[in-house]
């Protein structure tokens, strides 16, 4: 399963709640499923997460992100 780290607002404008993601600063972690199954977003994975503000990752990238280790 991949992840999209987004930006905070954005996510919230296209409908993702922050209840049951992790969050940090701007930045929320949603992941591919959540995405794909959105019926506001339209594309890939990958032009799925541009429109929210952010980009596809792996589980262990995500996690070093949202732990602010990179």
């Amino acid at each position: 399963m991949e992840y999209i780290i987004a930006d905070r607002e954005k996510a919230r404008n296209w409908g993702f709640s922050e209840v049951g993601h992790i969050v940090r600063g701007n930045l929320i972690c949603l992941n591919e499923k959540e995405i794909m199954n959105s019926l506001s977003l339209e594309g890939t994975l990958k032009e799925r997460a541009e429109q929210l503000g952010g980009w596809v990752t792996s589980m262990s990238e995500a996690k070093m992100v949202m732990n602010n280790s990179i």
